[in-house]
């Protein structure tokens, strides 16, 4: 017994030998950390354009109110004590702060091998949640709470942990990774300091030169089917469910068919941006360009803990030109989808309907600088354009609901006849306001917008500048208020930038709006249109600091 204990002894000390000779073989890896820490104040002010309609005016038995825009109205608005009243006498004001801190750190392995992610941690979290141990024993007010204390997980958000491999011939990335093109109408990665949102993708993409030109094709897993573990023994069958979703070890897609896969490939020249600096001050013209273009599909569709088929198929492509001359920026991107879901079943307010449906969108975004006084004034006239259709609603949340009626703010965008989905939605992360598109719609869809814009640098660390955003929609059946008119928006903004990562900025914006934002006379009559009819001016107050490193 005593020589076998000698014996693991001795082949443990050999394997500690062997695992500390290899790490003390120098790897040159080392680790970086970037990122930012940013806090804002925002102040809202009728967001809800005052055309909320609270369930205390509505008939017996509505489930819930409605109004022209996607802005929450203030808790006190449905109180008991301003039940019976319009919108001008009851509370339209919202106050909030909140926090993030993004990491994105690099292990480098070694000159060629990097391991990257994005973390955020408080992932806007909103200040004065979580008050400690609010409406315990020792504390049973929220007013009389000490601190903040746990914090559900989802302000811990790890959106992104992938590879990067340098060979000969180009490199390969792998894992879950930020998605970008062109000005971001389609993919936007959302990393500047002042995004909310961003695209990830999972999947394999590899990137090499051509003819001075980046070329990448990729490989993309979009959706999965529901994912687990056992059940293959039918250890369960007692309890009646297939599979148990506290199985330990690796979890398995349950059905490949339902799975929708992406192929894209891009091509693209984009100058480093060193590089980029140096041609523009030797007063040479610069232009950078792409294209993209991807393909999806998926075979069928997971409904209700059952596989439907559904045949679904979609092309996109983007173009996208960056010119640069002198003082003078120009850059726009074109965005277009065709395609198809063969099987619509589960997808209409009827259950037994399933006729195909048609996908043919389009975007367009325009943005331009020209400056003057050594570059310090700065002049500029930036467009947008998304598709639509007559369809009821805007159609940024289509999913909101399934079947539209004229004077809807919001829905679903096929129905009846129609069997064809027009609307392209400018991806989210692509903001052009403070107000109208960011919170009273919710992104850039069936829709245009003229933006002319004029700032000025005090010196390298301080600016100013003003927007003036015109908005129209394409078909007044689109809006609530049956009229192509949806507002006119002024944004000013003082920005402050350091050498040493420092970033402050206050904005206030003011949205007049039209009489597409209106409610429809036949939807809302009588006193309830005089009461809450007619959108009023809305604003918008932030204050944003942040540090990056």
């Amino acid at each position: 017994m005593r020589r076998i204990f000698f014996v693991f002894f001795a082949l443990s000390l050999n394997s500690f030998a062997e695992d500390w000779k290899e790490e003390s073989v120098s790897k040159q890896s080392f680790f970086e950390l970037n990122g930012y820490f940013r806090a804002r104040m925002n102040y809202l002010n009728r967001c809800d354009l005052g055309t909320y309609i609270p369930m205390d005016r509505l008939p017996v038995g509505t489930r819930m109110g409605q109004g022209t825009s996607h802005c929450p109205v203030p808790s006190s608005y449905h109180s008991a004590e301003n039940a019976g009243k319009n919108s001008n006498d009851r509370p339209s004001s919202l106050l909030s702060g909140d926090l993030r801190l993004r990491l994105d750190p690099t292990i480098h392995v070694n000159e060629d091998i990097r391991i990257k992610g994005t973390f955020d941690i408080f992932d806007n979290l909103v200040l004065g949640h979580s008050a400690g141990l609010s409406g315990s024993a020792s504390y049973p007010d929220s007013f009389l709470t000490a601190t903040q204390f746990e914090l559900p997980n989802h302000y811990l958000n790890i959106k992104r942990v992938w590879a990067e491999i340098d060979n000969p011939v180009g490199q390969f990335r792998f894992g879950r990774m930020p998605m970008h093109f062109g000005m971001g109408l389609l993919y936007n990665s959302g990393n500047s300091m002042t995004n909310d949102y961003g695209d990830n993708v999972d999947g394999l993409l590899f990137t090499t030169q051509v003819w001075g030109h980046y070329l990448t094709p990729g490989f993309l897993v979009s959706t999965v089917s529901p994912i687990q573990r056992g059940g293959g023994t039918g250890s369960l069958g007692d309890a009646g469910v297939p599979y148990q979703n506290t199985e330990w070890g690796q979890r398995y897609s349950l059905d490949p068919s339902v799975a929708t896969y992406t192929f894209l490939m891009s091509f693209a020249k984009i100058d480093k941006q060193s590089d980029l600096e140096a041609l523009i001050q030797d007063k040479r013209w610069v232009l950078n360009y792409g294209a993209l273009a991807s393909y999806r599909m998926q075979k069928n569709a997971w409904l209700k803990d059952q596989i439907q088929t559904r045949d679904s198929r979609v092309g996109s492509a983007s173009l996208w030109a960056d010119y640069y001359w002198n003082t003078l920026h120009m850059e726009a991107e074109a965005v277009g989808m065709i395609g198809g879901i063969k099987n619509s079943t589960g997808l209409w307010a009827d259950p037994n309907q399933s006729t195909p449906l048609t996908i043919l969108q389009g975007g367009i975004a325009f943005r331009s600088r020209y400056g003057l006084m050594a570059n310090k004034l700065g002049l500029g006239l930036d467009a947008g354009w998304a598709s639509g259709d007559r369809a009821y609603g805007m159609g940024a949340r289509p999913g909101l609901k399934q079947t539209t009626q004229k004077g809807d703010a919001d829905g679903s965008q096929f129905g009846g006849s129609d069997t064809t989905l027009n609307n392209f939605r400018f991806n989210p992360a692509y903001q052009v306001d403070m107000i109208l598109f960011r919170e009273v719609i919710g992104t850039i869809t069936d829709a245009f917008y003229l933006r002319p814009h004029i700032a000025y640098d005090l010196n390298k660390s301080f600016g100013l500048r003003l927007d003036v955003i015109s908005s129209f929609s394409h078909f007044a059946e689109s809006t609530p208020g049956q009229s192509r008119l949806l507002g006119l928006e002024f944004d000013a903004s003082a920005t402050y930038q350091s050498e040493y990562g420092l970033f402050a900025r206050l904005q206030y914006g003011l949205l007049v709006p039209f009489s597409g934002l209106n409610h429809s006379t036949s939807q809302v009559p009588g006193t309830l249109y005089t009461d809450f009819g007619t959108a009023r001016l809305a604003s918008s107050l932030q204050v944003l600091a942040g540090i990056a490193f």
